[in-house]
């Protein structure tokens, strides 16, 4: 599937990017970028292997640890949300 990734998303990572570290702001704003993102349809949120490239095309140093937390947060919003997840469920 070709993905039109939502302006708006790839503006917040970017701004989001500009100081990565371990802070609880940093994974604040992160979360809020997630949460936003999960509203989005499937063709205009980053999918997995995208935001990837995205992170090590800034060389994130905790790129996996994002990339998981960001797995992790739209599969719960899903659940939460009462979305089947794998499967046939929600996709992201």
């Amino acid at each position: 599937m070709e993905r039109t990734i939502s302006k708006e998303l790839v503006v917040m990572l970017e701004k989001i990017c500009t100081d990565v570290d371990d802070s609880p702001l940093f994974w604040r704003e992160f979360y809020s970028w997630c949460i936003i993102s999960y509203r989005k349809d499937r063709v205009n949120r980053f999918s997995i292997s995208e935001l990837g490239k995205f992170l090590l095309k800034r060389n994130i140093e905790n790129t996996k640890e994002i990339i998981v937390a960001y797995i992790h947060i739209l599969y719960s919003l899903a659940m939460y949300e009462g979305e089947e997840i794998y499967g046939e469920g929600f996709v992201i």
